[in-house]
């Protein structure tokens, strides 16, 4: 029973970075995870995105991530993202059925199509959290975090791959 509410305390305390250059969606998206207790952080393209991975002091717990957008297209948001030392669960929220390729196919956790129901967003944000807090997964971001330093403060966990990326 303690397992359960623990796990329901990681569940409410989650980060989330919704990373979409239309606005409404990005309110919406807001709105239907802040009513489900996570803290949601927005980017309205890739390049934005990137530098709050940078200068966000913890690490995103999920992403959620539009494929068309200015500046950074998703696929090319994607492809930084499956290099970065700490794997994050990354949910594809767009309104075109563009194939993931196959070489990103490992970053994509989940994907829906815009308009999406609230409801299979909030089970498929849970259920993809749940999945993040299981043992295996947080041995193997616990080990990539000692590995990269990150229990430290600042930024200086994202440095390692981010001088390698830019």
């Amino acid at each position: 029973h303690l397992k359960l509410i623990l796990l329901q305390l990681l569940l409410m305390m989650a980060h989330i970075l919704i990373v979409d250059d239309e606005a409404a969606i990005r309110f919406l998206v807001r709105t239907v995870l802040e009513s489900a207790s996570h803290s949601v952080f927005e980017a309205q393209d890739g390049g934005t995105a990137l530098n709050m991975l940078e200068t966000y002091p913890k690490p995103f717990d999920m992403i959620i991530l539009d494929l068309r957008m200015p500046k950074m297209h998703g696929f090319e948001f994607l492809s930084i993202l499956q290099n970065r030392p700490i794997p994050v669960p990354v949910i594809i929220l767009s309104a075109h059925s563009e194939q993931v390729p196959q070489a990103l196919e490992s970053v994509v956790s989940s994907r829906f199509l815009k308009p999406f129901r609230r409801q299979e967003l909030n089970d498929t944000v849970n259920r993809l959290l749940g999945e993040s807090t299981s043992p295996s997964y947080m041995e193997k971001r616990t080990e990539t975090m000692t590995e990269y330093s990150l229990h430290g403060s600042g930024t200086d966990w994202f440095q390692p791959w981010y001088s390698i990326h830019r």
